[in-house]
């Protein structure tokens, strides 16, 4: 470390490697190991940014942003949370193995446990809040929205783009695209169809069919094709 600048390290090899960055704090084994010019990151937890070479990151947790390369400006707490991300900017990622997967995305928000934690590639601009929201995103999805323990779990297709909110809502959503689905397990069923909207408790539940519209607890729950 240069003479001129302020860091603080606690734990073994801890930010062994800095020469000119500054206001980093790392605490913990191996904790911003890498880094050596880039300032303003805090890496709290064993091996937490091991081999980051990024600025202005915060990673809380064991294993947290470990991977981390020339990512900047991420968010990462939890164990495991944000792992394997190697250039992806502006990623908050928060709860246990959040984003686990996810390597060059860019600001995405997965909050809860194994929140987008299949999330991989290019997958951009998504939110994912919940325990297994987005969980199943192995494609490179972009601009898609889930709020409800396992909403969208099930999403697995780089052009499906949809919305839902709810618990289970939208659960088993494969390839279907441009669905909107805001209640307890509002369009559970719909796995590869599209343009449907549902609104209300159980609203569109057992649909499989393409350009529904439904409003209302329960309403066209029953409706299969």
């Amino acid at each position: 470390q240069n003479a001129n600048v302020k860091n603080t390290a606690i734990g073994g090899l801890a930010g062994d490697s800095i020469t000119s960055g500054a206001a980093n704090t790392f605490v913990g084994y191996l904790a911003g190991s890498a880094v050596t010019d880039h300032s303003n990151n805090t890496f709290i937890g064993n091996t937490a940014g091991e081999a980051s070479a990024g600025a202005s990151n915060v990673a809380v947790g064991s294993n947290a942003f470990k991977a981390s390369g020339a990512a900047d400006n991420n968010v990462c707490v939890g164990v495991n949370a944000g792992t394997a991300i190697t250039d992806g900017p502006g990623n908050v990622l928060i709860g246990k193995s959040a984003g686990v997967a996810m390597t060059t995305g860019d600001y995405n928000v997965a909050i809860g446990y194994q929140a987008a934690d299949q999330m991989a590639g290019n997958a951009n601009y998504n939110i994912a809040i919940g325990t297994n929201a987005l969980g199943g995103a192995t494609g490179a999805c972009v601009g898609s929205i889930a709020i409800g323990t396992n909403a969208l779990n099930g999403q697995n297709d780089a052009a499906a783009v949809n919305l839902a909110m709810g618990y289970d809502a939208g659960g088993v959503i494969s390839s279907g695209t441009a669905n909107v689905l805001i209640g307890h397990e509002a369009g559970s069923a719909i796995g590869t169809t599209s343009n449907s909207t549902a609104l209300g408790y159980n609203a569109l539940k057992l649909t499989t069919a393409n350009q529904n519209t439904a409003v209302g607890s329960i309403a066209a729950a029953q409706v299969l094709s």
